[in-house]
């Protein structure tokens, strides 16, 4: 479903806002999630700080190994030319997952 150069869509904001709801990136690049979670991950060219990334589904924790936020598919969804379907999928409610 996804790959590198794709247009896609923020459907979700970022807990720490490093990506917002509505904006449009292009993919930099995909890798598997090193968590128990096995989703892809996203890289649409945010640089990091370095520090730790925590997954808020399953806990896992590391320090940055690399220069780039790579973000869960999850906040995403490929941009299509059917603008209803993007304007739907952004007014969707924001869903906090505990």
């Amino acid at each position: 479903m996804w790959y590198i150069g794709q247009e896609i869509v923020c459907i979700k904001t970022h807990s720490k806002n490093k990506i917002k709801r509505g904006q449009i990136f292009i993919i930099k690049g995909l890798r598997k999630s090193e968590c128990k979670c096995n989703e892809i991950e996203i890289d649409v060219g945010i640089p990091t700080e370095g520090g730790y990334c925590k997954c808020l589904r399953c806990g896992y924790k590391a320090k940055h190994r690399v220069s780039a936020w790579w973000f869960s598919e999850t906040n995403f969804a490929p941009l299509e030319n059917n603008a209803n379907a993007i304007k739907e999928l952004i007014e969707q409610p924001i869903v906090i997952e505990k």
